[in-house]
């Protein structure tokens, strides 16, 4: 294996190592739900990444923010990062066959409609990386530092003006570039590297966290420092979605995430959906005070069954921590997850019988 591939399978692994880590070091803190998940973030990274350990492409395309890039320089991914894909259609004239865009749309969309947002909480890299720093403001003993209410919820708004106007740009970088050549030399020029066709990558953590950063630390370490266009805005974003992780929760999710903004679009009409059971509901504020996207709407609701927020990532840490056991997690009507062990125990027995 090659010096450079040998640095990104270092990489990845050290990161999958601190996450096994903090889980061991945290076990005691931790219910068994949130092991599980912790477990299913990091196969999630490893397999997404999968192209550096050999495996090949799949046909499988994922809304997760997983930058080509990590894998791309040796190898095909084994997943490729789906919106991606879309905003590279609609940037290069492909919108022109509108097959194309409207395919990769259609996947994304169907995917949401499946499993909701569960993608967000259970295996999206970013995600991963968040909690990750989450995790290591718990082992310090620090208390999350959350906004004023009026504050989160114009910070939610940024997301949706975000995926709006990365759109936007996109569809006018494909069409002005298309019907002016001396237009196209133009979107190079101001959106350097790969910004005119990928302009979401350029404010993306993926990307930044997972290539930028590792090669410019390799590009210090050899003495062949050549930073890249645009690196004072890499650097900004970098330090922000690590700060911002450290003391909120799902910082970026929350906030900025553009693809969590569109899957939030359909979490209403998807086949997986938050149920609550209001007759054994006592308003306690604990699905509230542990929700990593700080959701209020699951404890206030008082008359509808079905409680699915467009924010909620399906964590399902409300699920886990209800003392009435009022939540439950379903699908297409039937009952996936309640969150006592006792009862999942139980449901496995009387599928056997």
């Amino acid at each position: 294996m090659p010096e450079a591939e040998t640095f990104w399978a270092f990489y990845v692994i050290v990161f999958s190592g601190i996450a096994l880590f903090a889980a061991a070091m945290t076990r005691k803190m931790l219910s068994r739900l949130h092991t599980t998940r912790a477990s299913v973030q990091v196969a999630a990274m490893l397999i997404l990444n999968g192209g550096i350990f050999g495996l090949p492409l799949t046909a499988v395309l994922l809304p997760v923010l997983n930058c080509r890039d990590l894998v791309g320089k040796y190898g095909a991914p084994t997943f490729v990062c789906n919106f991606g894909l879309l905003q590279r259609a609609l940037s290069l004239n492909l919108w022109m066959a509108v097959a194309i865009p409207l395919l990769l749309m259609g996947m994304i969309i169907a995917v949401f409609i499946l499993v909701n947002r569960s993608m967000c909480g259970w295996a999206c890299p970013v995600g991963y990386l968040s909690d990750m720093f989450t995790q290591l403001r718990r082992l310090v003993g620090l208390k999350p530092r959350e906004p004023k209410p009026g504050t989160h919820k114009l910070l939610q708004s940024v997301k949706y003006a975000g995926l709006f106007l990365i759109l936007l740009l996109a569809i006018l970088v494909g069409t002005t570039s298309y019907l002016d050549t001396n237009v196209a030399a133009a979107y190079k020029v101001g959106l350097p590297g790969e910004g005119h066709k990928e302009p979401a990558c350029l404010v993306c953590p993926a990307p930044i966290t997972t290539c930028f950063m590792p090669d410019t630390a390799r590009d210090l370490y050899t003495g062949n420092l050549n930073l890249p266009p645009l690196a004072a805005m890499s650097f900004l974003i970098f330090f922000a979605f690590v700060i911002g992780s450290f003391y909120i929760p799902r910082f970026f999710c929350r906030y900025f995430c553009y693809l969590g903004a569109l899957g939030s679009m359909f979490g209403r009409s998807s086949l997986m959906s938050l149920q609550k059971d209001v007759s054994k509901c006592s308003h306690c504020g604990t699905c509230s005070r542990g929700c990593p996207m700080k959701i209020s709407r699951v404890e206030k609701e008082k008359k509808e069954s079905n409680v699915s927020s467009s924010e909620c990532i399906m964590c399902l840490d409300c699920v886990g921590n209800c003392p009435e056991k009022a939540l439950s997690l379903k699908f297409a009507g039937k009952d996936v997850y309640r969150g006592a062990s006792s009862w999942w125990k139980k449901k496995q027995k009387g599928r056997a019988s």
